[in-house]
């Protein structure tokens, strides 16, 4: 269980008291999730309000920056039900000049990336015409892992069944 701590439930507190919430990137996770269980609308409209802000400004080298949106947004989608963020990232993402290897490809040689069907799913999205640079990760990740055989096994991974 992950409860939320004890400085995020007092800018919680805090906000529903003044009406007012000071975000920062340590919190947001833990502010979002509080403002979604309690629904409080008016406070999830400032936590997507920062959260696009953040992704709109961001430098387009800042990898800690952009991982940090993509990975929230997942999280807002995944666990809050929240689509909107994933729209803002796949459209921020989207104009990077070489979003292949800016994001795509430096994201997934991440050692914690679980390549689920939702992950392929978004960056498919946001790869767009650069599909080719987000297959080739892909296959080198799953050589690396051990998970294509050649051509003369009976256990060779056909990349077609997992898109």
């Amino acid at each position: 269980r992950n409860d939320p701590s004890a400085e995020a439930v007092i800018v919680f507190l805090e906000a529903l008291y003044t009406g007012e919430v000071d975000l920062n990137r340590a919190l947001f996770r833990e502010v979002n999730k509080l403002a979604s269980v309690f629904k409080v609308t008016w406070l999830m409209q400032k936590c997507r309000h920062y959260f696009s802000h953040i992704a709109q400004h961001l430098e387009d080298e800042d990898f800690v920056g952009l991982c940090f949106v993509f990975d929230e947004a997942r999280y807002a989608n995944d666990a809050l039900k929240r689509q909107g963020y994933l729209q803002i990232v796949v459209e921020r993402l989207s104009k990077l000049a070489n979003v292949g290897y800016v994001f795509i490809e430096k994201y997934l040689k991440l050692d914690y990336p679980i390549f689920s069907k939702s992950l392929i799913d978004i960056m498919v999205q946001i790869a767009g015409q650069n599909f080719l640079v987000f297959m080739k990760v892909i296959k080198y990740k799953m050589l690396d892992e051990g998970r294509v055989f050649d051509d003369n096994t009976t256990q060779q991974t056909q990349l077609s069944k997992i898109i």
